[in-house]
């Protein structure tokens, strides 16, 4: 009775099922508190009688967790007024699960084809210093890194010292900070690239067009948060 009452418990709130029991017919559950520690269940016996037994519930089954996610704010180019809001609502709301879905910095410098443009003489230390200060505040628990963020990971092994360095030590001091944190990450890797937490992807994305969305959840085969499309956005996938 504990086994079936514990995998489908929360199922069958509100109706009867069959059990394979030569005493009892069925039984229902009439009252499911996501608090209580017991839940009251009626027994329907063949012969007519009715009997009410109590049974533990597997806490691990009604575990509700908060969360709250983020994504693509570029380093030094974020919105300070949209960044303050969503402080103030972790604040109000202490969400357990804080995602941070990836650009974290927005590394204009190191973009493959910034060579002679305007991109190549941005400072990259503003970059580094507000991502370090809004994962301080911020306090996320899973970061699933962008596009933006693992240019420095790709340009760790450039064959020039200087790029290399400069790249590694970026790289380096948001990873230290994460690490105080004890942040999980994920690469930006098309499949590695999600956390999967209560029947949801989170991540950062990487297809991006105007079904980038509805792809992603169908390549990932359910429901999913991402960030890379720069769009709030809702879509239903086909399959």
């Amino acid at each position: 009775i504990y086994r079936a009452l514990a995998g489908v418990a929360r199922p069958v709130f509100g109706r009867q099922v069959e059990l394979p029991h030569p005493v009892f017919v069925s039984w229902q559950i009439h009252t499911l508190d996501r608090h209580a520690e017991c839940v009251p269940v009626e027994f329907l016996h063949r012969d007519g009688g009715v009997s009410l037994c109590l049974y533990p519930i597997p806490q691990s089954r009604l575990d509700y967790a908060r969360w709250v996610s983020d994504g693509c704010r570029h380093g030094d180019l974020a919105n300070l007024a949209v960044c303050q809001q969503i402080l103030d609502f972790k604040e109000r709301f202490k969400p357990k699960h804080r995602f941070d879905l990836g650009d974290v910095v927005n590394t204009a410098a190191f973009r493959h084809g910034a060579k002679g443009t305007a991109d190549e003489t941005r400072p990259v230390d503003p970059d580094k210093i507000w991502a370090v200060t809004w994962f301080e505040q911020y306090e996320p628990t899973h970061l699933a890194w962008g596009n933006h963020d693992w240019r420095l990971f790709n340009w760790m092994n450039h064959p020039s010292a200087i790029i290399s360095h400069s790249a590694a030590t970026v790289w380096n001091d948001l990873n230290k900070t994460l690490a105080k944190l004890k942040c999980q990450t994920r690469p930006y890797i098309l499949r590695k690239n999600w956390f999967e937490l209560g029947g949801m992807y989170w991540g950062h994305g990487q297809f991006f067009n105007e079904t980038a969305l509805r792809q992603h959840a169908e390549y990932l085969g359910g429901p999913c948060v991402m960030a890379h499309i720069h769009a709030p956005q809702v879509a239903q996938g086909r399959t």
